[in-house]
């Protein structure tokens, strides 16, 4: 056997290749979560501009539906500040989170 013989050769369309149900289902979720994201930033920005007057660009919309979706948060929205209420309300959050993962 040569080594021409054991290369892999690439689809010569993307209806050439043959996936299980599982990638299929792999790739539709996706396909689907990117639609979503970008439905929900168009919708987003559109409505802050109608509704709130306020004309951003589609990427700060971009950014603000990933925040949303991921719960990663809005860090720049927030003041740094280092008041006991500040410290109280993390210490709460952190409480709750445990509970939740390991109540």
């Amino acid at each position: 056997m040569s080594h021409r013989d054991t290369m892999l050769s690439l689809p010569e369309s993307l209806s050439d290749i043959e996936f299980s149900r599982r990638n299929r289902r792999v790739v539709y979720y996706f396909v689907g979560l990117g639609t979503l994201i970008v439905l929900y930033t168009i919708v987003y920005n559109v409505a802050l501009a109608r509704l709130e007057g306020v004309d951003q660009s589609i990427v700060a919309s971009f950014e603000f539906v990933i925040q949303t979706m991921t719960t990663t948060g809005y860090g720049q929205d927030s003041v740094a500040s280092q008041s006991p209420l500040d410290f109280a309300s993390g210490s709460l959050d952190c409480e709750v989170t445990a509970h939740g993962c390991f109540g």
